[in-house]
């Protein structure tokens, strides 16, 4: 087994344009089926208009960061210790149990922490944070639906269901969690697969943002096209 350690979680903040991040990528995991097969259509709720200063923007953008660069943090040290383990003769098995349960506890937490970051945000954790409550209902049709990279018609359209953060915090967690053997549990796709999960999350914050000051959902106070 390959003990050399993996690269540092350090992907950058620099060049971060809000207004820049409309071109969300589409790439990333299908609608859940559970979702599109819904009976129910996801209600509107509006939430109070309010102003934030940019500033406060970009400090939610640099708490996620360091909310996936702790977990990121964790889950390597708690890997080297499994790798440890199984040099000292330890069960691989017992390893591999305990090292998936310690990867869920952390991933519980960055949940929660994730989902507190999005309360900056005036509907974040509805429709930011969480997956849609039912489907979405027909857009108005001069807007493109909620897959395009034009902002929809409410909140609702903003952040396209499979890229909404829980959702993709979960994907995250479950694909740690398919691991079958210690080696493919502390292999060199683990990082990546974590700073991907990164930049879906913030890429989805700033298009939220965007489109919520676009359409006059709340007004980023001090936000100009400038802004990184």
């Amino acid at each position: 087994m390959d003990t050399r350690s993996r690269r540092a979680f350090h992907p950058t903040l620099e060049g971060l344009r809000l207004e820049d991040r409309l071109a969300l990528s589409t790439t990333g995991t299908p609608v859940a089926a559970s979702i599109a097969a819904a009976a129910t259509i996801d209600p509107l709720v509006h939430p109070p208009n309010l102003t934030l200063k940019s500033d406060k923007v970009q400090s939610a953008i640099k708490q996620l960061h360091a909310a996936f660069q702790s977990f990121t943090s964790r889950v390597e040290r708690a890997s080297q210790t499994a790798i440890q383990g199984l040099a000292d003769g330890k069960n691989q098995a017992d390893l591999l149990a305990s090292l998936k349960a310690y990867e869920s506890l952390r991933g519980g937490t960055l949940l929660a922490q994730v989902e507190r970051i999005t309360k900056t945000f005036p509907g974040g954790v509805q429709y930011l944070f969480n997956p849609p409550q039912g489907v979405l209902p027909p857009s108005d049709p001069t807007y493109p639906d909620a897959a395009s990279n034009v902002c929809g018609p409410d909140l609702r359209y903003y952040v396209p269901p499979a890229l909404r953060i829980k959702t993709q915090i979960q994907a995250m967690l479950d694909q740690l969690n398919s691991a079958s053997t210690l080696q493919q549990a502390v292999g060199q796709d683990t990082v990546p697969l974590i700073m991907r999960t990164y930049q879906g999350s913030r890429l989805a914050t700033a298009r939220f943002v965007t489109c919520g000051n676009q359409n006059g959902d709340f007004t980023v106070q001090g936000w100009t096209s400038s802004t990184p």
